[in-house]
């Protein structure tokens, strides 16, 4: 879409390229959120299948992707992965991999060439944009969509339009920017890609073949010569503001303002008052009637879909949908004048921001056969006072009542098993919430603002708990008069009205993210074995805090944990933790020595920007010691690494059942999608069998080696390993 591309170009404009990689602030928080790391690799789990986020590495030359991490397939490059890796000079992609997000190499100027393996079917927007460098691409026949300006400002793009002025890949018309007067398109072209001929003042005239069947967004925008199109009625599909901003579409408004091709209504802003759409149209296209001063509209059955965009920022007050609709797209009635709609069973998804900012609606009822309602469908319908979600519902999305000030009750289903972040944020008007058993992870923010509630219920379901998830609620203010470290379901999601010398008690497993927030009262910490993970910015602020143990049961330090915590003077990581987030220390001023185990193999950006007089302290040849010297910081070597004993996960210098039970405990995890939880040592102590890999028999072998020792004898790891048939 052209937002995303202008976007995407402001915050290119606004880096240096040193070699660090900087992402843009709305997405740096996706990068940094992520929890597991492998080889410098950020990743997450969807769907059992892992797709690549970004790097932990500031200065990433060379870059070789794995076909899987943690026995599952490595199967897509996420959306802004390497976005402006100045410094990539090399990538490999691994066959497994389908799909390259949006921006995912976006600026990276030192990249020279790609081979885009055979298993990738799709390519995002800009996803080599502006890769200065990039002189040869090697783009696959299983390719079959790919993003506007994904090549945009490359050297290879710049040398096809040299050879065609309509570059073509695998039957997709990338780009026309470069053509002139009156073109015909070939018939080996079945779709017009998003941006393809944008701004091409100089076409006048064009014919699409019978071959096209989708034409993309902002595919002819702002064409400002283009007079005549032929649209033939293979064309099933066409994109948002395709000819926006052309003479021929302001020639067809002038003729009839309904715009229609291929029965896809695809313009009818400069429709205003009553109107009522034709039985001929199949479905209303992206931003057909937005900002219009449309009022009432009559919708036929014949229509299937309503676009994105459709009646957004328009006067439309009232709408019936017919039966025959089955989805609303993404900002459908954004900000318009509704104060009612009628939603038929038929419809089975509404888009992100469907109704948001309609100010003017009082209520909706959600049919039971919608599955999914997208990010912020409701926020800011600051008119709605109750809303029932139907039992389709699995899962309440990011922010989608957030700002419904009016809404004062809201029913949700046992079929819901999460809440999004922000997904009642500002609801001043709830007083009360009854979360379902069924219910296991509750988003940050998600009830933050709720100045109006007061009761809560919680399920013991719930594991997960965001930052700030009850920020500023009656209810929150209540228990922190009860207790000062709020506590649920074994998280201790608040602690902000702490001060001096506290004790975190042995019930807690976990420390929610922005539990501590600029708590300055706060002056010393202990945190008990039975913690095992610290979220982000749990200290962040805590400029009291001079001094706090992390216990070994921690593996990792996350995103901001104490960042400007400027009291900190020392401290030391446990050999438990293997990586160190992004800024985690930042603005300690006062901070002048770390301790950093063998264990840590990834550093994130900034971990110690602001850090007046640091001193790292570490074994030689660790990646600490790598670290230092990359951002010269002093280094003290603590000596050589501690050998690895075989099989002794514990550290106690003893192969015992415990040993196996974390090797166990670890193999389990894999399966359940998560980390294994295990520092490098761990790692290496635990594959007793050499194959790469953590698995039960590893455990197996371990037990059968304690329990030989129990017996009297002298095992060698050897002889317990099977055999090979």
């Amino acid at each position: 879409m052209k937002m995303k591309r202008l976007c995407s170009m402001l915050c290119a404009g606004m880096l240096a390229c040193s070699g660090a990689v900087t992402l843009p602030a709305a997405y740096a928080v996706h990068a940094e959120g992520t929890e597991l790391v492998i080889n410098g690799l950020e990743y997450e789990i969807i769907n059992n299948a892992v797709t690549i986020a970004g790097s932990t590495e500031d200065t990433l030359t060379e870059l070789t992707i794995p076909a899987e991490i943690d026995g599952k397939p490595v199967t897509s490059i996420g959306d802004y992965a390497f976005f402006a890796c100045c410094a990539l000079t090399e990538v490999t992609i691994p066959d497994s991999v389908t799909s390259i997000g949006d921006d995912a190499f976006y600026n990276c100027i030192s990249l020279t060439e790609i081979t885009i393996p055979d298993g990738v079917t799709d390519i995002g927007s800009h996803a080599f944009g502006t890769c200065t460098g990039l002189t040869s691409i090697t783009i696959p026949d299983s390719v079959a969509s790919i993003g506007g300006d994904a090549f945009y400002k490359t050297p290879w793009l710049e040398a096809k339009q040299k050879e065609n002025p309509l570059v073509i890949v695998n039957g997709i018309l990338i780009d026309g920017i470069t053509c002139s007067g009156n073109i015909t398109i070939p018939d080996s072209v079945t779709s017009i890609g998003d941006n393809a001929f944008e701004g091409c003042s100089v076409l006048t005239e064009i014919t699409i073949p019978d071959s096209v069947t989708s034409i993309g967004d902002y595919a002819f925008y702002d064409c400002t010569g283009l007079t005549s199109i032929t649209i033939p009625d293979s064309v099933a599909s066409i994109g948002g503001d395709a000819f926006s901003n052309t003479p021929w579409l302001e020639a067809k408004r002038k003729e009839n303002p309904l715009v229609i091709v291929s029965a896809i209504l695809i313009d009818g802003t400069t429709c205003s008052g009553s109107i009522t759409i034709p039985d001929s149209i199949t479905s209303i296209g992206d931003y057909a009637f937005a900002s219009s001063g449309l009022t009432e509209i009559t919708i036929p059955d014949s229509i299937t879909s309503i676009g994105d965009y459709a009646f957004a920022n328009s006067g439309l007050t009232e709408i019936t949908i017919p039966a025959s609709v089955t989805s609303i797209g993404d900002s459908a009635f954004a900000y318009s004048g509704l104060t009612s709609i009628t939603i038929p069973n038929s419809v089975t998804s509404i888009g992100k921001g469907a109704f948001n900012g309609c100010s003017g609606l009082t209520s909706i009822t959600i049919p039971d056969n919608v599955t999914s309602i997208g990010e912020g469908a409701f926020s800011g319908c600051t008119g709605l006072t109750s809303i029932t979600i139907p039992d389709s519902v699995t899962s309440i999305g990011e922010r989608v009542f957030s700002g419904c000030s009016g809404l004062t009750e809201i029913t949700i289903p046992d079929s819901v098993t999460s809440i999004g972040n922000g997904a009642f944020y500002y609801c001043s008007g709830l007083t009360e919430i009854t979360i379902p058993d069924s219910v296991t992870s509750i988003g940050h923010d998600a009830f933050g603002g709720c100045s109006g509630l007061t009761e809560i219920t919680i399920p013991d379901s719930v594991a997960s708990i965001g930052g700030h998830a009850f920020y500023k609620t009656p209810w929150l203010e209540a228990k922190q008069k009860e207790n000062p470290l709020v506590i649920v379901n074994g998280i201790l999601i608040d602690g902000t009205t702490c001060s001096g010398n506290i004790t975190i008690p042995d019930s807690v497993t976990s420390i929610g993210d922005s539990a501590f927030y600029h708590c300055s009262g706060l002056t010393e910490i202990t945190i008990p074995d039975s913690v095992t993970s610290i979220g982000k910015e749990v200290f962040s602020g805590c400029s009291g805090l001079t001094e706090i143990t992390i216990p070994d049961s921690v593996t990792s330090i996350g995103a901001r944990v104490f960042d400007e915590c400027s009291g900190l003077t020392e401290i030391t990581i446990p050999d438990s933790v293997t990586r160190i987030g992004d800024s985690a220390f930042e603005g300690c001023t006062g901070l002048t020595e770390i301790t950093i185990p063998d264990s840590v193999t990834s550093i994130g950006y900034d971990a110690f920007l602001g850090c007046d007089n640091p001193t790292i302290k570490g074994y030689t040849g660790s990646y600490a010691e790598n670290y230092a010297k990359k951002k010269e910081i002093p280094f003290v070597s603590l000596g050589e690494a501690p050998a690895v004993l075989t099989g002794d996960l514990s550290g106690d210098g003893e192969i015992a059942a415990d040993d196996a039970q974390i090797t166990l405990k670890a193999y389990v995890n894999v399966l359940a999608g998560k980390g294994d939880g295990l520092t490098e040592a761990q790692r290496k102590a635990a594959d007793i069998d050499g194959d790469g890999e953590i698995t039960a028999s590893d455990a197996q072998i371990i037990l059968k080696y304690y329990v030989e020792t129990l017996a009297g004898k002298t095992p060698t790891w050897e002889s317990l390993i099977p055999k090979q048939k």
